[in-house]
């Protein structure tokens, strides 16, 4: 049984999360996916009797991706992934061998890799990386954070969550109805409702997955709202155009709620979609570089008319109950529902302990023909060491299922 342990780099201080059954940095840990991988034929043989093996399929000083036989693709992870904690929230190194390693194993889908691959390599990797605080939902869901002179936020989404709006209404009183009571300031945004949208996912005509935001609409032809430039209103405007990567970008600013808005992107939340992850990556670098995209047909930008606020939610299940949570919440926020979890090392937390975070894995029963779901308990590790508290800053990832006593 592998379990979860939390460990503070003696050096760099830098707090990180490690499967224990993955902690043996002397030698590469090697995973076979079940991805029906076509091998490429040998160039050369050296002997009659043994065949060269085909080259990697891609390889970077972290992560090879290979296809050894018919049938099995093996992904092995280099033993550098456990260095280079430095007190920063990512190692831009390892976030950029990631990154590059999934883009080039996108590139093999429809060859070597069928389509979708390229998400449960990155589902496996996401898993069994070390990881700081950060890197952990870098990895699982391409949330990226950057303060300073060029302050980005970003997060892809993926199936399974649940997209919360926030949205305002612009509010007019005209001096005639306000009389002698009337301020300019009485125009602007007020609070409006809230939307919830569930990310869902569908397949293109190649097979290959595609993001959509409602599984009826994603499913039906009609309606489809026509194009608009002054920015969306709500899911009518989103359901009709899926890509395969969606991401949420947010500004540096919004307008004021005294302003009267601005149309355009430049300070508005910012939904790219785009079917390869180098236009993914270019349409990012255009918003935050300039505040506008080049839209063309493998890439969308999408916008809320309006000063509407964002927030990607995951399911986990807290005592066997589904809740959703916004992504980034840490244990600590979710303990502190119930009980007060202080940054004090004294203080004991017995009343919620034990802890329990399970990997949900598909499972193809072919024998039975049918789909099961293997839970693998995993224990989050208990902590009781001088100075250690700051370990409940670990985030939430959706496939937890946290269960703890209340007595």
């Amino acid at each position: 049984m592998a379990k979860i342990s939390v460990k503070q780099d003696s050096a760099s201080k830098t707090w990180y999360v490690y499967r224990d059954d993955d902690s043996n940095i002397t030698r590469p840990i090697g995973v076979n996916l079940d991805l029906l991988a076509v091998p490429r034929p040998a160039s050369a043989t050296l002997t009659a009797q043994a065949p060269a093996p085909p080259p990697p399929l891609v390889n970077t000083p972290l992560f090879v991706l290979e296809a050894p036989r018919a049938g099995q693709i093996r992904l092995t992870i280099n033993p550098g992934v456990w260095s280079g904690f430095d007190g920063s929230e990512y190692r831009q190194s390892v976030c950029n061998q990631f990154d590059s390693f999934l883009a080039q194993s996108a590139g093999f889908e429809g060859a070597q890799l069928l389509p979708g691959g390229a998400n449960v390599i990155r589902r496996e990797l996401a898993q069994r990386l070390p990881a700081t605080f950060a890197e952990s939902l870098y990895f699982h869901y391409g949330f990226f954070r950057k303060a300073g002179d060029d302050p980005q936020a970003y997060v892809d989404l993926q199936p399974g969550m649940r997209l919360r709006m926030d949205s305002a209404a612009s509010q007019f009183i005209p001096p005639s109805l306000a009389g002698q009571d009337f301020d300019p300031l009485l125009n602007g945004y007020v609070a409006g409702g809230q939307s919830y949208f569930n990310i869902t996912e569908t397949a293109a005509a190649d097979g290959s997955p595609r993001i959509g935001f409602d599984a009826f609409l994603g499913a039906s032809l009609l309606p489809r709202a026509k194009p608009n430039r002054g920015g969306a209103s709500g899911l009518a405007d989103l359901a009709g155009n899926s890509h395969r990567y969606v991401r949420l970008c947010y500004p540096a600013a919004l307008p004021s709620a005294d302003a009267p808005g601005r149309v355009g992107s430049s300070q508005s939340i910012t939904l790219l979609g785009a079917d390869t992850p180098a236009a993914l990556s270019t349409a990012t670098q255009q918003y935050y570089q300039r505040g506008s995209v080049d839209a063309s047909n493998e890439v969308s930008v999408a916008f809320f008319r309006g000063r509407a606020i964002l927030i990607p939610e995951i399911p986990c299940l807290l005592n066997d109950t589904l809740v959703y949570v916004p992504l980034g919440t840490t244990y600590r926020q979710l303990l502190q529902r119930f009980v007060q979890a202080p940054r004090i090392p004294s203080v004991q937390l017995d009343a919620v302990f034990p802890f329990q975070r399970y990997f949900s894995v598909l499972k193809i029963d072919d024998e039975h023909a049918h789909l099961r779901v293997e839970q693998t308990p995993v224990d989050f590790v208990e902590v009781r060491t001088a100075g250690a508290i700051d370990c409940f800053d670990l985030p939430v990832l959706a496939v937890d299922q946290i269960k703890f006593r209340i007595s």
